[in-house]
């Protein structure tokens, strides 16, 4: 017979590996950006969360790989995202699929932030593979095809990214420094 004691210390144990668990997936790119987006599905929210996601990331390749990432982190207008975004590429730190993407997420957010009437076209809906080769996602069912390849789009590109840093930039996506919100 277990003592109240042994099944108290053995519920804690267990509540904090849950919590522990928990802590460590909250702070992953993917997680934060599908719960944030679920709670506000429109495209604007969808993209601008996405892009403010991907620019944390930018920052910490240009903090681990740049000679002087102060000066470009801390001037946001002499050096916009998508000075950012040429100076890794440049630099070899970007694949061409994962450039690909961040540029059109760019483009998307720029289109949506100055032009109340954006619509890209139904062939500009593709996503780059590493492979090489493009996708075309497309909703089951009823959803809002723009909504859903902007959530695809993005998810698909934070995850490449973030693979790309652990995998081949060897760049820590540590989860105790992720809050790109602070």
């Amino acid at each position: 017979m277990t003592s109240s004691v042994e099944a108290n210390g053995s519920d804690n144990m267990v509540s904090g590996m849950i919590t522990h668990m928990f802590d460590e997936i909250s702070k992953d790119v993917r997680f934060q950006y599908i719960m944030r987006v679920e709670k506000k599905s429109t495209d604007i929210p969808t993209v601008l969360i996405g892009h403010l996601l991907l620019e944390y990331l930018m920052n910490r390749i240009i903090e681990k790989k740049c000679k002087s990432p102060k000066k470009i982190i801390e001037h946001p207008r002499d050096y916009p995202f998508s000075v950012k975004l040429q100076i890794i590429y440049s630099m070899e730190l970007l694949p061409d699929h994962i450039f690909n993407n961040i540029a059109k997420i760019n483009k998307i957010r720029n289109g949506l932030a100055h032009n109340l009437d954006f619509h890209e076209t139904e062939t500009d809906r593709i996503i780059f593979e590493p492979s090489g080769k493009s996708i075309c996602p497309k909703p089951r069912g009823r959803g809002n095809p723009r909504t859903f390849y902007f959530k695809t789009l993005v998810y698909k590109t934070l995850d490449q990214l973030r693979e790309h840093m652990t995998t081949s930039l060897r760049i820590p996506v540590e989860a105790k420094e992720f809050n790109p919100f602070k």
